[in-house]
């Protein structure tokens, strides 16, 4: 076969269409890998100010969980003042109603 014959052969040329299929298909992959790797470096890198941001955020709500706490006992310590002087009431008007002779029914509330 001479050379020219060789060239256009059809299985050659099929030969070469896959060659050239198999070459853009690693060209697409390898450019999909870049622009990827590209996206994924870009959103892992935190710009200063998001972090200056957030940093105060986090500051601001321990800042308000300890006032939080500080109400939160601030109210306990209310409650428990009234549940005593609740009991120091109930007990004296027990003892009015045992010395009136008056049946008193029980509390409507369950004492702690």
């Amino acid at each position: 076969m001479s050379s020219e014959r060789r060239r256009y052969h059809p299985f050659l040329a099929v030969r070469s269409a896959g060659r050239r299929r198999a070459v853009t298909l690693i060209a697409i992959v390898a450019v999909s890998v870049v622009w990827s790797a590209a996206t994924a470096c870009s959103r892992g890198v935190p710009s200063p100010t998001s972090e200056l941001t957030s940093g105060q955020a986090v500051m601001d709500l321990g800042t308000l969980v300890g006032q939080l706490r500080e109400e939160n006992a601030m109210l306990q310590s209310q409650i428990d003042s009234l549940r005593g002087a609740l009991a120091y009431q109930d007990t004296i008007v027990r003892q009015l109603a045992a010395g009136a002779g008056v049946q008193m029914r029980a509390p409507a509330w369950p004492t702690p």
